[in-house]
């Protein structure tokens, strides 16, 4: 009897090894779309975008495993990025990159508004990232904050537009200029929520008969 169960069992496996490699695994915008509802909610309710002022905290918190994740066009990148960011392209985000720096790891999708870093946060959220944000205003509002002192600029959730950065340099400065790591202190005097925190993974379903 129990080399029949053994059989079945072995029978059992090879068919959903067969089907798995028929239907192949769901890919990243399969994931996306299961959960459209919940992601486009929880990005109309502004409960994952991040101040500027926010992010500059978690740059100088050395007990947070942060990655920024710049998504905008290399050229844009090229002229002006935040110290420590990476630049990658939307195809590149997947669940091996979500895996690389541990399950604490705070992901902020970075773009030149919040456009392209939204459609950034959905992959980062669905394939399993639990401590993904993506930065409000982007990086036009960094600047106008750091570069040009604004610092009690609202953010404008409509300013989105086209996503294309709206400042401009005479060469490409890189992580070189002054804003890509302000001082500490540099939003002293800016009114923003402290919205970042770090969620445990959920446990994990074990099989069995109990």
């Amino acid at each position: 009897m129990a080399t029949k169960l053994r059989i079945a069992g072995a029978v059992i496996l090879v068919l959903l090894a067969a089907v798995v490699a028929l239907i192949g695994q769901p890919s990243a915008a399969d994931k996306v779309a299961f959960r459209a509802a919940e992601l486009d909610k929880q990005l109309d309710e502004r409960k994952v975008q991040i101040d500027p002022g926010d992010l500059l905290r978690l740059m100088y918190d050395t007990k947070v495993p942060l990655v920024m994740l710049d998504v905008r066009d290399e050229p844009d990148y090229n002229l002006f990025h935040l110290v420590d960011s990476r630049h990658i392209a939307l195809s590149g985000i997947d669940s091996a990159l979500i895996k690389a720096p541990g399950e604490k790891a705070v992901f902020v999708v970075i773009g030149n508004d919040e456009q392209r870093a939204s459609e950034g946060w959905k992959l980062l959220t669905a394939q399993g990232a639990t401590n993904a944000y993506l930065l409000a205003g982007g990086i036009n509002l960094w600047l106008d904050v750091f570069a040009n002192g604004q610092l009690t600029k609202p953010i404008d959730p409509s300013a989105s537009g086209d996503d294309t950065l709206r400042h401009r340099f005479n060469s490409a400065v890189g992580q070189l200029h002054p804003a890509a790591r302000p001082p500490i202190d540099a939003a002293a005097g800016r009114e923003f929520v402290e919205l970042v925190e770090i969620k445990e993974p959920g446990p994990k379903v074990k099989g069995g008969c109990g």
